[in-house]
C-alpha cells in the first residue's frame, strides 16, 4: 500500500483498521434457534422500557445485558447457563437476530460472567466498596464484553483508538495546565468516549480496561478499584465536560470519517487514495445530512412517547389525587394543558432544525485532509475559544444571566396563575416544560454535530435564548436526579419485567418438555 502521503495520524489508523481486519472472529459453527414462545411479550415489554429510559439506540442491547445480569446474578447460584438463556432472552427481545449466534458464544459468555463474579469476589475481600459501586464496576464492563461477543466491534474499537491519540495529541495542552498528564489523558479519554461515541459509563468503564491492559499497564485490583474511582470521578466532571464541549466542536470530520470507514470493507486502501476518500467523503456529508432529518423526527417520537408515559403515571399517582382531596373536582385545563403542551413543545423545537450545506461539507474535507495527508499547513491545534476577553464582563454577564432565571419564572408563574393553576400542578408543568426544553436542546445540539460553519443567529433567536437558557439548566439537572433514581424504570423492573421474564422462562422450559415427551411417542 502507498502511505507516502498519509500524515503520521493517517498512517496510525490505517495500520489500526489493518489490525482489526487481521482479528475479526470468522462466522461459523452450529447456531442456537431460539423459538419464539413470547416473543412478542418480550418485544412489547422492551419498547416499554427503553422508552421510559430514554437511552441512545446503541446503549440498548447492553443495557437489556446488564439489566439480565442485575437479575439473574441475584437469583441463582450458579452461572452455568446463564449465557444461553441470556441469548434465548435478547433473541426474542429483537436484540439478536434467530440463528446468529453460535453454541461456542454462549461458552465464552458463561466463562467472562464467571471470570466476573470471581473479580467481585476478589475486590469484596481485599477492599471496603460500597455494595453498590461494585455491582456497577462489575456488571457494566461485564455486559459490553458480552455485548462484544454478540456483535462485531473491531473496526470500531480501531476507530475509537485513534481519535482518543488524534484529540490527545492535536488538543491545545496549555488550556489545561492546571492537570497532570495523567489525569489529563484520562479526561480526554473519557471525552472522546462520550462526545464521538456517545458512550455511557459502562462503556468507558470497559474500553478503559482493556486498553490499560492492551497497553500492559498495571492489571492488579488496586488498579482495578483505582481505575473505576477516577472514572466515576471524571465521567461528569467540570473538566470533562469542557474539554467535551471543545471535542464537540471539531469533530464532525471525524464523525462523517466513521460513517465511511464502517460503510467500507476495507477502508484502509481507500485512506490511501485521497481523491477517492474524498469523494466517498462528499457522499457520506450528503447522506448524514438528509439522514439528519430523520434522526431528529425519531428522537422527538421518542422524547414524546418517554413524555407521555411519564406524564399519564405523575397525574394518576399525583396531579389528579390530588385535585380530589383538595379541591373536590379534577382541574381539567391544567390537567389538559400539561398532557398536551410539553408534546406539542418538543415538536415545535424539532422542526425548526436545519441542515447543513456545501460549504459544511468543503470544511469537513479540509480538515480531514489536514488530519490525514501530509500538507504544508501547520498542524491542527484545537483550541478553548475564549467568547468574552474580559473578566470583568463575564462577572457582568453572569449576573444578567441570573436575572433571566427570575425573569423567565416570573414569567411562566404569571402566565400559569391566571389558567389557575394551583402549586401541584403548576410544578408539574414547571418541572415538564424544563425537561423538555433541555431534550430539545439535546436535538438541536445533535442536529449540530455535523457542522463546522456555525449559522448566524437572528435577533428573534437571542431573544427566545434569553427566556430559553434557564429551563434548559433546570431541565438538565432534572434529567439528571431522574436517571439516577428514575422510579418508573425501577417500577418496570420489580413490578413487571423480573414477574414477565420469569414466567416466560418458565413457559419456554414447559414447552420444552413437552416436546420432548412427545418426541418419545
Amino acid at each position: 500500500m502507498q502511505t507516502k502521503e498519509l500524515s503520521a495520524d493517517g498512517q496510525k489508523l490505517v495500520a489500526s483498521l489493518e489490525a482489526a481486519a487481521a482479528i475479526r472472529k470468522p462466522a461459523g459453527g452450529d447456531l442456537i434457534h431460539v423459538t419464539d414462545v413470547g416473543g412478542r411479550l418480550y418485544f412489547a415489554y422492551e419498547q416499554l422500557r427503553n422508552a421510559a429510559e430514554y437511552s441512545e439506540r446503541h446503549l440498548l442491547l447492553r443495557r437489556a445485558t446488564e439489566r439480565f445480569l442485575h437479575r439473574n446474578l441475584h437469583l441463582r447460584g450458579t452461572v452455568q447457563g446463564l449465557g444461553r438463556e441470556l441469548v434465548n432472552e435478547l433473541t426474542q427481545s429483537r436484540y439478536l437476530q434467530n440463528d446468529t449466534v453460535a453454541y461456542s458464544t454462549v461458552n465464552d459468555i458463561d466463562a467472562i460472567i464467571e471470570r466476573y463474579v470471581k473479580l467481585a469476589g476478589a475486590v469484596s475481600a481485599s477492599h471496603t466498596v460500597p455494595a453498590a459501586r461494585l455491582t456497577d464496576w462489575i456488571y457494566q464492563p461485564a455486559s459490553v464484553e458480552i455485548e462484544h461477543q454478540l456483535v462485531e466491534h473491531a473496526q470500531t474499537d480501531a476507530y475509537i483508538d485513534f481519535t482518543y491519540q488524534h484529540y490527545r495529541d492535536h488538543l491545545y495542552r496549555d488550556a489545561f495546565s492546571d492537570l497532570d498528564d495523567a489525569r489529563f489523558e484520562a479526561a480526554v479519554y473519557v471525552a472522546v468516549h462520550r462526545t464521538l461515541f456517545k458512550s455511557d459509563l459502562a462503556t468507558i468503564r470497559y474500553y478503559a480496561m482493556v486498553s490499560r491492559l492492551n497497553a500492559g499497564k498495571e492489571s492488579s485490583l488496586e488498579y482495578f478499584v483505582l481505575l473505576n474511582q477516577t472514572l466515576d470521578d471524571l465521567y461528569q466532571a467540570p473538566v470533562t465536560n469542557r474539554l467535551g464541549r471543545l471535542i464537540n466542536r471539531y469533530a464532525a470530520p471525524l464523525r462523517i470519517l466513521r460513517e465511511v470507514v464502517m460503510a467500507t470493507k476495507e477502508p484502509q486502501l481507500v485512506l490511501a487514495d485521497r481523491s477517492e476518500l474524498m469523494a466517498r467523503v462528499t457522499n457520506e456529508s450528503n447522506k448524514q445530512y438528509k439522514l439528519l432529518r430523520q434522526r431528529i423526527n425519531e428522537g422527538i417520537v421518542r422524547s414524546v412517547v418517554f413524555i407521555f408515559i411519564t406524564k399519564v403515571l405523575i397525574g394518576l399517582a399525583i396531579e389528579v389525587p390530588y385535585d380530589l382531596v383538595v379541591a373536590g373536582a379534577i382541574a381539567w385545563v391544567p390537567l389538559t394543558i400539561n398532557l398536551l403542551f410539553p408534546p406539542a413543545y418538543m415538536v415545535a423545537i424539532g422542526l425548526g432544525v436545519r441542515t447543513p450545506g456545501r460549504r459544511n461539507t468543503e470544511v469537513i474535507q479540509d480538515y480531514l485532509t489536514q488530519i490525514l495527508y501530509a500538507t504544508p499547513e501547520p498542524p491542527l491545534s484545537y483550541r478553548v475559544r475564549r467568547r468574552v476577553a474580559s473578566s470583568t464582563l463575564t462577572g457582568v454577564f453572569n449576573f444578567v444571566y441570573g436575572v433571566t432565571f427570575l425573569i423567565s419564572f416570573g414569567i411562566l408563574i404569571t402566565i400559569l396563575d391566571s389558567l389557575g393553576y394551583n402549586p401541584i400542578n403548576g410544578t408539574i408543568f414547571f418541572v415538564f416544560i424544563s425537561v423538555v426544553s433541555f431534550f430539545g436542546f439535546r436535538l438541536l445540539e445533535s442536529a449540530r454535530e455535523l457542522e463546522m460553519v456555525e449559522s448566524r443567529k437572528s435577533l428573534l433567536s437571542v431573544l427566545l435564548d434569553f427566556f430559553y437558557t434557564p429551563f434548559i439548566r433546570v431541565g438538565q439537572w432534572l434529567s439528571d436526579k431522574y436517571s439516577r433514581l428514575n422510579l418508573v424504570t425501577f417500577f418496570l423492573d420489580m413490578a413487571i419485567e423480573l414477574p414477565l421474564k420469569s414466567s416466560l422462562r418458565i413457559l419456554q422450559q414447559w414447552v420444552g418438555f413437552i416436546r420432548d415427551k412427545q418426541e418419545e411417542l
